[in-house]
């Protein structure tokens, strides 16, 4: 069986690895008189994994270092980060996202709870739908999304997660892009410039955001 696994390319050997030990991890739970978890469950417990070590690998082997401090977009753009939290111990988590024209100044900001959600890859992704949701309904048509969660690019820069439990959602966020914005980039950025976000802009979040652009420790 090894032999075998080992004849597959290094992305389906991962795939196979952590399907089985998941799978293990499964079997032990449920003999020592856990609940069994669902098909579904188990379908995102391997994604999620495979994500997150693929994530980590992709990080080891970027060249370019990541910008440091949080960049404003060029003049006739709006640039969007976004975040997701998620708590695998209720299955719940929330999101937000902020926006901020060319010189870094607030525009909108919004969050809200999850009260079902599965991984974190799945925290980030709706919080890319709700956020873009967002900026269609104010009319931006021209906007750089940003986020921390690299497999999230990955997802909506291409369709190679289209067959994974989040397919359908990713799909969505993409439609949504297509359907109602003129230009939308979609760009991976550190945790460190993706850290802001609020629903309404009073003082101290103002010097915040301003610290944000400036690059100064808050």
């Amino acid at each position: 069986m090894m032999q075998k696994i080992w004849s597959f390319s290094v992305t389906i050997q991962l795939q196979v690895v952590v399907f089985l030990w998941r799978w293990w991890s499964a079997r032990n739970k449920i003999n020592a008189g856990e609940r069994r978890i669902t098909c579904q469950e188990f379908c995102s417990l391997v994604t999620f994994y495979v994500a997150d070590f693929t994530k980590k690998e992709t990080n080891k082997s970027m060249m370019r270092p990541t910008p440091k401090n949080w960049e404003p977009p060029q003049e006739d753009m709006y640039k969007i980060n976004i975040d997701g939290a998620f708590k695998s111990a209720t299955s719940k988590g929330g999101w937000g996202f902020l926006v901020r024209d060319s010189v870094g100044v607030f525009l909108e900001g919004g969050c809200g709870n999850l009260c079902r959600v599965a991984t974190s890859f799945q925290a980030e992704a709706l919080a890319a739908l709700y956020s873009l949701e967002r900026a269609a309904l104010l009319g931006m048509t021209r906007i750089i999304l940003e986020t921390d969660a690299t497999e999230l690019v990955r997802g909506l820069t291409s369709e190679d997660l289209d067959h994974s439990v989040d397919g359908i959602l990713l799909k969505q966020i993409r439609d949504l892009i297509e359907s109602d914005f003129v230009y939308c980039e979609i760009r991976h950025c550190s945790r460190n410039c993706n850290k802001v976000f609020m629903s309404q802009a009073p003082t101290f979040i103002s010097d915040l955001v301003s610290s944000d652009l400036a690059g100064d420790e808050v």
